[in-house]
């Protein structure tokens, strides 16, 4: 049975992820300082492999195509309506045209 995803718009998950990276930057500039604390260099290199694979969660979606979302091999639920989308970036997704 299909099940309708509704995804959360692409734009919210494009601001979410600046947000994370422009942190990571921060934690970066911060270290340039001469004190520098180590939690400074965790929090950064964090932050930035945080933002960068939250970006696997963006999504487009042309018109009259759909995408199947996949979790660990489980099927999750279809998306249907075109545009710009976030989805959990865990999810593998293929195209049906």
């Amino acid at each position: 049975m299909e099940k309708i995803v509704k995804p959360i718009s692409g734009l919210i998950g494009f601001l979410i992820i600046l947000i994370v990276l422009a942190a990571s930057v921060f934690f970066f500039l911060q270290i340039k300082e001469n004190d520098v604390k180590p939690w400074t260099i965790v929090a950064a290199v964090l932050l930035l492999i945080t933002g960068l694979f939250l970006m696997k969660g963006l999504m487009i979606i042309q018109p009259n195509h759909s995408r199947v979302l996949n979790l660990f091999g489980k099927y999750v639920g279809s998306v249907k309506d075109n545009g710009w989308f976030f989805v959990n970036p865990f999810y593998t997704t293929e195209n049906i045209s």
